[in-house]
């Protein structure tokens, strides 16, 4: 489990940000005073059009993780709509 306290004290430190398991799916760093993630997993044009990300920036730890993780639940919910959208579950009634 990673130390949310540790990882902020770093981030703000102006070390390298190691949130890996607070933001999964994301490399995050810091760019000047802004935390910025980027999704690791490429996005479709159907799920870009929808609303997913390829990149957040934020100015703390909290809010990264937190937009990060609703980007990862919007990611996900979008691509079951995309899979739909392209036949999944045809002849099923």
């Amino acid at each position: 489990m990673v130390d949310a306290r540790a990882a902020a004290d770093e981030a703000n430190d102006g070390g390298g940000v190691v949130l890996g398991d607070l933001c999964p799916g994301w490399h995050t760093e810091r760019i000047e005073r802004r935390l910025v993630a980027r999704r690791l997993d490429r996005v479709s044009d159907y799920q870009l059009g929808c609303g997913c990300l390829e990149e957040i920036t934020a100015g703390t730890v909290a809010e990264l993780v937190i937009l990060c993780d609703v980007q990862n639940q919007v990611f996900q919910r979008v691509a079951l709509a995309e899979a739909i959208a392209q036949g999944f579950g045809r002849g099923r009634s």
